[in-house]
C-alpha cells in the first residue's frame, strides 16, 4: 500500500485516502499495470473496498497478474467516488498511484487498465 498523502473533509465527515495495493515483488518488473476502476459523474461519497465497482476489477487484475511474474500489478482504489464535472479528484488519486508505482519499482513503463471512470 502506498502511503498517503493528506486528510481531506467533505462536510462532516472524512474522505478516506487514495489506497494502491502494490504487490510485494524481490525483482523488478519489466512493466506495471495499474487497474482503475469506475465510480459515478458526480459523487462526492467516500469509495468503500465491497463497492461493485471496485470489486468488479478484481478479476481483470487476478487474470494479469497471471500473465507473469515480470508485471506488476497494482489496484487503487479513489478517494471518492465521482468524476465531478473536472475529475479532479479521480486524476490527483491517478497521479498518487503513478507516483507510488514509480517510487517502489522505479521508471518502468505503466498501462493502465480501467473501466467507466476508470
Amino acid at each position: 500500500m502506498a502511503l498517503p498523502t493528506q486528510h481531506e473533509r467533505v462536510g462532516d465527515r472524512a474522505v478516506p485516502e487514495p489506497y494502491v495495493e502494490l504487490p510485494e515483488r524481490t525483482t523488478l518488473p519489466r512493466a506495471a499495470v495499474l487497474v482503475l476502476h469506475g465510480g459515478r459523474a458526480e459523487s462526492r461519497d467516500p469509495v468503500d473496498a465491497g463497492q461493485l465497482t471496485v470489486r468488479r476489477m478484481r478479476p481483470f487484475a487476478r487474470d494479469l497478474a497471471a500473465l507473469g511474474d515480470d508485471l506488476a500489478i497494482a489496484q487503487l482504489r479513489y478517494r471518492i467516488r465521482g468524476w465531478n464535472t473536472t475529475g479532479a479528484d479521480a486524476l490527483a488519486d491517478v497521479t498518487f498511484a503513478l507516483d507510488a508505482l514509480r517510487d517502489r519499482y522505479g521508471a518502468v513503463p505503466t498501462v493502465l487498465v480501467g473501466h467507466s471512470m476508470g
